[in-house]
C-alpha cells in the first residue's frame, strides 16, 4: 500500500497476488489483512487476492509496465493534465534509452508512406 500511496497516487486499485503454496495460507492471511488495514487508511481499494502457480502464472514484464505508463501518460496530455510523466515511466525516460511522444493519425500515415517509399527503393 506504500507503493499506491507514493509512487501510484492515480492508481487507488490494489490486487494481491501470492504464490500457491497451501502451507503459507495463514501467512498470506495475515499479510492480506495487513493490506485491508492499509488500504482504508490511505483510501485505496483492495480488490482481490488470488493464490496462483507460479510455474504458470507469468508476472508483469517490464514491457507490460512501459504500455501502462505510455497510456497512463497519452491519457493525460490528451485531457490536458500536466504532471509529466508517473514515476514508473520516469525510471524509463531517466536512463536516456527510452522517449515517449504522441501524434496524431495524419502523422502516423506520413510516416507509414514514408517507410513504404524507402522499402520500395532499399
Amino acid at each position: 500500500m506504500i507503493f499506491v500511496d507514493r509512487f501510484s497516487p492515480s492508481d487507488r486499485d490494489l490486487s494481491l497476488v501470492f504464490d500457491d503454496r497451501p502451507h503459507r495460507t495463514p501467512l498470506n492471511e495475515r499479510i492480506y489483512r495487513q493490506y485491508q488495514s492499509f488500504s482504508q487508511q490511505l483510501n485505496a481499494k483492495l480488490l482481490g487476492v488470488s493464490f496462483l502457480n507460479s510455474t504458470q502464472f507469468v508476472p508483469l514484464q517490464a514491457a507490460d509496465i512501459f504500455a501502462w505508463e505510455f497510456y497512463n501518460h497519452a491519457r493525460d496530455i490528451v485531457n490536458a493534465i500536466s504532471n509529466g510523466p508517473r514515476p514508473h515511466a520516469k525510471q524509463f525516460f531517466d536512463t536516456g534509452r527510452f522517449q515517449m511522444g504522441l501524434v496524431d493519425r495524419a502523422t502516423c500515415q506520413r510516416l507509414a508512406a514514408v517507410n513504404a517509399a524507402a522499402s520500395w527503393t532499399a
